[in-house]
């Protein structure tokens, strides 16, 4: 029987408390998305690890991405790492072997995201003047008298002299 994504992200629980959709794995944190996908490996069909992105739910916009890769977080043995290409039917037999070991992949993914768990939303200062017509206004001022056609045109702008 072939092991789908969803079991292996069952397994590998990189993002915990997260939802196993599709070909990746879904977590919220905050207002920002995280998800989890199994990195292509050097061979068709193989993994070489996670790759973690982070999105900002409100603008969509990513704030960033790592890949961790198994053998790096000894998530699989050492032995087989040179010998093994990770694909989902053999992080399975790793699993019922008791040989996949996901805890510290788990934990370096927990803590790169709370590198980003702490930020604060971004603040855009507004500015608190500006120029319309060659006129300096406030925006509070600039919102509540719009120029009018009238106004525009009533100082014509000087020829310019080189």
């Amino acid at each position: 029987m072939a092991v789908d994504h969803a079991t292996v992200f069952n397994l590998l629980a990189p993002l915990p408390g997260g939802v196993a959709v599709g070909h990746q794995q879904l977590a919220r944190r905050g207002d920002l998305i995280v998800t989890a996908e199994l990195a292509n490996g050097t061979h068709f069909g193989t993994y070489s690890g996670i790759r973690v992105r982070i999105v900002r739910h409100d603008t969509g916009s990513e704030l960033g991405s790592n890949t961790f890769d198994f053998e790096s977080h000894r998530t699989i043995p050492p032995r087989t790492s040179g010998q093994m290409h990770p694909t989902l039917d053999n992080l399975d037999q790793l699993h019922k072997s008791e040989h996949l070991h996901p805890e510290p992949m788990r934990q370096a993914i927990t803590q790169y995201l709370a590198v980003f768990a702490d930020s604060p939303p971004a603040q855009v200062k507004a500015p608190s003047r500006v120029r319309i017509n060659g006129r300096a206004d406030t925006v509070q001022a600039a919102l509540t008298n719009p120029p009018t056609a009238t106004s525009a045109t009533a100082s014509p702008a000087k020829p310019r002299t080189r």
